[in-house]
């Protein structure tokens, strides 16, 4: 589950350029909402 996380972030960070620090913060929470909230 963390590897799949740290994929994530570096894909969204090649989408959002940097920005994806704020869109990852809602996306994690709203995209993994069965996956066990943290």
């Amino acid at each position: 589950m963390k590897g799949k996380r740290v994929r994530f972030r570096a894909a969204a960070k090649n989408w959002y350029q940097g920005r994806c620090s704020i869109a990852l913060t809602g996306w994690s929470e709203v995209h993994f909402p069965e996956r066990g909230q943290w």
